[in-house]
Parts: C-alpha cells; structure tokens; sequence
C-alpha cells in the first residue's frame, strides 16, 4: 500500500459520507504512522487498562524510566519485580507483562511474520496471550499497523464519537454503529481516526 493511501482514503471517505465530509475537512489530513513496534504498543494497552489517562501516562513514563528508557521485552524480563511495584504496576498487570515479553522473546509472537496474517488471524493470535483483549489488538492493527479496515465497536471513546456526530440516543446499539460504518468500508480504520478526533479536540 502507497504512502498516500491515507489521502485517497479520506478523499474516498468524503464522497460517501457527508458527516464525516465535514469532520474531515475541519481536521485535515489523517497523521496515522506506521510503526512496527507492537510489543511497546501492547506493553502500553496493559498498563493503561482501567486506569484514567494521567494516571496511566505516569506509570508508564516511570516504567519506560525503569527500564533504562526502552521498552524492550528483553528489559522487561531483566527488570527486578520489584521495580514495576515501585512504578506503580499492579501485580496482575506486571504478570501479564513479563508473559507479553517471553512471548515476544521466544517468536512465538514473531513480528516479521505476524504482518503476513490477516486481521482476525492477528486478532486470534495477540488474544491468545493473557492481558489482551480484542481492543488491544484492534489499537495495534490501527495505530501500528495501519490496517484499513478495523472498526473499534469496543472503544467508549469512538462510540461516543459516533453517538454525537450522527445525533444517534444516549446507548447506541453495535448494530447501529455498524450500519452507519458500513459506507466506510473499506477505510473503517480512517473513518474511525477522523472520530476520534472530534471528540478529543
């Protein structure tokens, strides 16, 4: 895929859906990056599960310190116990922290090779590992993988989005987010950024 996909997908994007036209035009351009580092990127899911924003972004910046400024499955497994206590992990999340890095440490979450698997087959494989629900895995195919295609229907903060731009009632339904994406496809993933950032603005 080109480097200016994301472009013809927003171009796309505004043709079929005159809400998202206008979300679109008052934003600008997508600045979605490529990153091939998934282990950081499901490492930061863990530590930011049920934690409020500032929370979470202080632990993890005292844990990114603790490990020597890199977040590495190496460092992670070379770290003492103690040191994510006194970054303020819980033990549960350092658990499933230490099974992320050996998992990465060990192939068997190989990252070469992951990028040849579809979407659901990524889905299947990173939530096989304890600590990472469909959501974690959906974040990584969007925000490190740029796949095009993922609707997030698990994120509060995208189905906010959608509650509020398409004026839908205070609970909508999966279903009805579902149909609305449905012009989306098959840019879900962009549509879903351009949500985002109305609400985050």
């Amino acid at each position: 895929m080109g480097a200016d996909w994301i472009k013809s997908a927003a171009l796309y994007l505004k043709e079929r859906d005159p809400i998202l036209a206008k979300a679109i035009d008052e934003i600008g351009e997508c600045t979605l990056k490529t990153s091939n580092d998934y282990f950081g990127a499901l490492a930061r899911s863990i530590i930011f599960q049920q934690l409020s924003r500032h929370a979470a972004s202080t632990i993890y910046k005292r844990f990114i310190d603790a490990s020597g400024g890199a977040l590495t499955p190496e460092s992670v497994l070379s770290m003492e116990k103690r040191k994510f206590k006194e970054s303020g992990i819980s033990e549960r999340k350092a658990d499933y922290l230490i099974i992320l890095a050996e998992k990465f440490a060990s192939k068997e979450i190989d990252t070469e090779l992951i990028e040849n698997l579809s979407d659901e087959e990524i889905i299947e494989k990173l939530t096989a590992v304890k600590g990472i629900g469909r959501w974690s895995a959906q974040m990584v195919l969007i925000f490190s993988m740029n796949r095009p295609d993922v609707l997030p229907l698990g994120d509060a903060g995208f189905k906010r989005a959608v509650k509020i731009n398409y004026n839908l009632g205070p609970s909508p339904s999966e279903e009805e987010i579902k149909k609305i994406a449905e012009a989306w496809r098959p840019y879900r993933s962009i549509a879903s950024w351009y949500m985002w950032q109305t609400v985050n603005r």
